[in-house]
């Protein structure tokens, strides 16, 4: 690890089928079946080097991810990287973490805007065209999250092969037609072109490329 980088953390969750007869005391997932089905969530930090357990809750199947985002918040310490799914990409989140001096790696989430560090609305898919329009190019910027909250981080993106780009065009409007949705927008299609991530982690401690490797783990 990086010197500044005290320990990689892992956030996720899971969900276990309980058996039905818990359905009252632990309502778990509708989908229109007649028989009420019983799920409980499992949320889980672990340290990724030595795989131990670090935080760990049992939820509501109905609460979200987001909302368990600050569950761990008041543990967190200073120097510590925490990497999480889309589910628990927040704002308080982010700021909370930047706040304990610790360090975050995240997806940008399709629909949050974001600026550059004057405070411009940043053309993303147009920059990304611009800086990344190759397979495998990777672009670093500094950005501020959100025109609200504006939360200081940089974006990292990598340009993906086509084939994965298109796939997940293809899975992303199945999912919406199979969930009854409108179908994704032009600009949620067209950013599938990259992963995107968002991070306070600066690049002398760790480079981008690392960065991309390490939430792909």
């Amino acid at each position: 690890l990086n010197h500044s980088i005290r320990r990689v953390l892992l956030g996720d969750a899971t969900t276990f089928t309980l058996h039905p007869s818990l359905a009252a005391i632990f309502p778990g997932s509708k989908n229109g079946k007649p028989v009420p089905k019983a799920h409980l969530k499992l949320q889980l930090v672990i340290d990724l080097l030595s795989g131990r357990w670090v935080h760990f809750s049992l939820d509501a199947y109905g609460r979200s991810d987001m909302k368990a985002a600050m569950d761990f918040m008041p543990m967190l310490q200073a120097g510590e990287l925490l990497i999480r799914e889309l589910g628990y990409a927040c704002m308080a989140s982010f700021r909370a973490i930047i706040e304990a001096k610790a360090f975050f790696i995240s997806r940008l989430k399709a629909r949050v805007y974001v600026l550059d560090r004057n405070g411009e609305r940043l053309p993303l898919r147009k920059t990304l065209r611009a800086l990344a329009p190759r397979e495998g190019d990777l672009v670093r910027l500094p950005v501020l999250m959100t025109e609200s909250d504006r939360v200081p981080c940089f974006l990292v993106a990598q340009r993906v092969p086509q084939a994965v780009a298109d796939e997940r065009r293809r899975k992303l409007k199945e999912r919406h037609r199979r969930q009854g949705f409108k179908p994704p927008g032009k600009r949620y299609l067209e950013l599938q072109d990259w992963t995107i991530l968002v991070t306070n982690v600066e690049e002398e401690a760790v480079g981008k490329a690392q960065v991309v490797e390490w939430y792909l783990m």
